[in-house]
């Protein structure tokens, strides 16, 4: 209801940000969908504000159903990055490492988010050799913009809601932004969910600025059935017991 809803949200840090989403199913008593953004973490003290995020939710009777999802932004700074080599490299160990292991990260959530419009899979539009195979960043940009024309893909990095996005992994906020939006998950006010699903793509990120990363290990995955892709994910991360552990719950 709304005076409860404005209640709830007088008791959020003010840092937090909140808006109306029309992508969100009301039920049958009307409550009202809204969309949370955090502002920039980091650390123990962005796990604390996450925490402290989520009980006051919970405390306050919020719910979310399957039209709800949940977006993480991972920033990659500028000097993070050196020359356009090693950029090259890590947009396509990204991109490449999403494609191979996306079976196995969709086994982790549940069928509203394998089958949504809003995180659709790569994989049925992108194919992991084209992407090893990639020469340049330009040529990179003109596969995940499915243009040709330089004029047409400079354009569309322009747009910050480029049709683009509406993947489970958002690669133009990452050519463009210079941060790499996940849209994978379903909605969620649970802190354990939230914490586990975060330090597992920030993971990812780290082992794609590796220029150790292996090409070869996601050639690999072609053909392998889900089980056998699901271990090398684990081998390659190499996640804590506890986070593997929950991740093979799930």
């Amino acid at each position: 209801k709304y005076d409860d809803m404005k209640k709830a949200l007088s008791e959020l840090d003010s840092e937090i940000g909140y808006s109306g989403d029309g992508s969100i199913n009301r039920d049958e008593s009307g409550q009202v969908g809204i969309e949370f953004q955090t502002p920039f973490l980091s650390g123990k003290k962005g796990e604390q504000a996450i925490i402290k995020m989520c009980d006051t939710l919970t405390t306050n009777k919020f719910s979310v159903n399957r039209s709800c999802g949940f977006h993480v932004h991972i920033n990659v700074k500028s000097d993070e990055i050196p020359d356009d080599r090693y950029k090259r490299a890590f947009f396509k160990n990204i991109f490449s490492f999403y494609i191979a292991f996306e079976p196995v990260i969709l086994s982790f959530l549940p069928k509203s988010r394998r089958e949504n419009g809003y995180c659709k899979r790569l994989i049925t539009d992108y194919h992991l050799q084209e992407v090893i195979q990639a020469d340049t960043i330009e040529d990179l940009e003109k596969i995940w913009y499915r243009e040709s024309d330089n004029d047409n893909i400079t354009a569309r990095k322009g747009h910050s809601k480029d049709s683009s996005r509406y993947r489970g992994i958002n690669m133009h906020t990452l050519i463009a932004e210079n941060h790499l939006e996940i849209r994978y998950h379903s909605g969620t006010i649970s802190q354990e969910k939230i914490l586990q699903w975060i330090n597992l793509h920030l993971r990812i990120v780290d082992l794609a600025r590796s220029t150790g990363f292996r090409q070869n290990v996601l050639e690999m995955m072609s053909g392998k059935d889900l089980q056998d892709q699901t271990a090398e994910f684990f081998r390659i991360l190499g996640l804590e017991k506890t986070s593997e552990d929950y991740f093979r719950t799930r």
